[in-house]
């Protein structure tokens, strides 16, 4: 779970007593038949039963202590993957369909020359997440099926 291990695996294990410390990747957590601590830079957290933890790359601890055995179901995911999780900017992206995001080094060249073909846009370029000095820029458009999709910049 350290940097130079950084791959996309899943964990999935049982035990009564278990401690961990340093730094892990991005990764989503949930145990079975008891509950795990955590110790964060954010403050410490008790995973439940059927409860779910998200924890960004970065330092933290883990311990398992109960008088049965804990089971433990963790997705870890590669460095430099991001997940954004945020309520849709507008109704009209409120439905059970994925939106597929295409990355590209200029968002604002690549929006002009798709418009230049005839692709429609549901806006125009804007920023939607800054993360330190990083700003991330999205514009939406429609497929042939009227799915939305976007394409990203990061500058």
């Amino acid at each position: 779970m350290t940097k130079n291990e950084s791959t996309n695996f899943v964990l999935h294990a049982k035990s009564e007593q278990f401690y961990w410390e340093g730094n892990g990747q991005l990764s989503i957590k949930t145990f079975f038949n008891g509950k795990a601590h955590y110790k964060t830079n954010k403050g410490f957290f008790a995973v439940e039963e059927s409860r779910y933890l998200l924890l960004n790359e970065g330092a933290y601890t883990i311990s398992i202590d109960e008088p049965k055995v804990v089971e433990s179901f963790c997705l870890f995911f590669k460095d430099g993957l991001r997940l954004m999780l945020s309520l849709p900017e507008k109704d009209e992206f409120a439905h059970s369909s994925s939106v597929i995001y295409f990355q590209v080094p200029n968002i604002k060249d690549t929006y002009e020359r798709l418009v230049g073909k005839e692709v429609i846009f549901i806006d125009e370029p804007h920023i939607v997440a800054k993360m330190g000095q990083t700003e991330t820029w999205m514009v939406f458009f429609k497929d042939t099926e009227d799915n939305t999709h976007a394409i990203m910049s990061e500058v």
